[in-house]
């Protein structure tokens, strides 16, 4: 089996008072749940749609450790913000962007 999970990588709720997010109840229960599929021998690629950020910030942390766990895949797609002179916002994703995502995703096809 194969999973593809599409997500901002900060799970919620999250509780007040840890200095390490990774003692926080919800990101137990990702890691947990990342050691459970890396047990059923299942193949997880996580899709984090994202604008360029801090590599240090705590979503791409979970991220690149929920995946280190199972033995998985990570992937961040960055689309192109625009804005016109009235404010409104236009989201692009470049081709380039979409081929290496489908490209990550036929590896994933290949292992199986």
């Amino acid at each position: 089996y194969s999973f593809l999970l599409t997500s901002d990588c900060f799970p919620s709720p999250s509780l007040d008072g840890y200095k390490n997010l990774f003692d926080e109840p919800s990101y137990k229960a990702v890691l947990k749940e990342s050691e459970t599929i890396q047990q059923q021998n299942c193949e997880l690629l996580t899709l984090k749609p994202s604008a360029p950020e801090n590599k240090n910030n705590w979503e791409v942390q979970l991220a690149s450790k929920t995946v280190t766990l199972c033995s998985g895949t990570y992937f961040e797609i960055r689309p192109k913000y625009k804005y016109d002179l009235l404010g409104k916002e236009t989201v692009k994703i470049e081709k380039t962007e979409i081929i290496s995502f489908l490209s990550q995703v036929n590896q994933i096809r290949l292992k199986f």
